[in-house]
């Protein structure tokens, strides 16, 4: 907990990797991230307090949110590409496999 509070105080985000850093690369991976996310679950204050919560999407400059909104739709249409070409991947992965099997 105490390496955790202190990649804080230093502003970087405790994660288990860099916990395991601040503990001199000791400890497993899994227990120390199961005791921060018990330590965080139980914390009173947030980890990262909302900043400037009065701001919306909608209440942006027009000029940002239209290019804001190309930037989206863009990286939307790139998702689909991927997953489409992941799909069509492993569809013929699965067919070679099961050809070589028959």
């Amino acid at each position: 907990i105490d390496a955790g509070l202190a990649l804080e105080k230093r502003g970087k985000r405790p994660n288990a990797g860099a916990i395991r850093v601040q503990l001199g690369d000791r400890g497993g991976l899994a227990r120390i991230k199961s005791i921060w996310e018990n330590y965080q679950g139980n914390r009173d204050e947030p980890l990262y307090p909302a900043k400037r919560s009065d701001l919306s999407f909608d209440v942006l400059p027009s000029a940002y949110a239209e290019e804001a909104e190309l930037l989206i739709e863009k990286v939307s249409q790139a998702m689909k590409h991927m997953a489409i070409a992941a799909y069509g991947d492993a569809q013929s992965l699965f067919e070679r496999r099961l050809k070589s099997i028959e």
